[in-house]
């Protein structure tokens, strides 16, 4: 599948379930005063200083700006995790690996109101682990924004990885 048709595929599989996150409050008149350009190049900010903390192998860096809540919901390769579950996935593969790159290849931010947002993140990344395994993905993430107490905070999202893995 090429790029474009995997970023309308997520794109129609995903904007219309995001459009109803807090839809109680999506009347319409709220979203004539956005800057989307200013929201978007915000969220573009947060979702790099999120991938270069997770570079660096910082993960409570890289998940400052997650909720930490019930509210929090992410799917990891089709499994449904909270938050408390996301982060101990992270913290034991963080333990394994010496360095992580991502490349993304493509970035879509979609403001759907001034309280929600979502990116469409495609590309790859390379996770070198400390007995010298290097595992290559192909990746695929969305990432769902709030605005909670005037702060953007990530809510959930979903990410899909095809793994090709060499040893090197």
């Amino acid at each position: 599948m090429t790029r474009s048709k995997l970023h309308l595929l997520l794109l129609i599989t995903l904007v219309p379930s995001a459009c109803i996150i807090n839809s109680d409050k999506n009347d319409g008149s709220s979203s004539q005063n956005l800057n989307k350009e200013q929201i978007q190049d915000s969220l573009k900010a947060m979702v790099n200083t999120v991938f270069k903390n997770s570079e660096t192998l910082n993960l409570d860096k890289a998940l400052s700006p997650f909720i930490t809540n019930d509210e929090f919901l992410f799917v990891s390769n089709g499994q449904k995790l909270s938050f408390d579950q996301l982060k101990r996935n992270e913290t034991e593969y963080f333990s394994t690996l010496k360095q992580q790159t991502f490349n993304f290849t493509d970035q879509t931010y979609e403001v759907i109101n001034d309280e929600n947002a979502m990116a469409i993140l495609i590309g790859t990344s390379t996770a070198i682990q400390k007995d010298g395994f290097t595992v290559n993905t192909n990746m695929a993430e969305t990432i769902n924004f709030k605005k909670i107490d005037g702060i953007w905070k990530i809510v959930g999202g979903h990410e899909s990885y095809v793994f090709d893995t060499s040893k090197k």
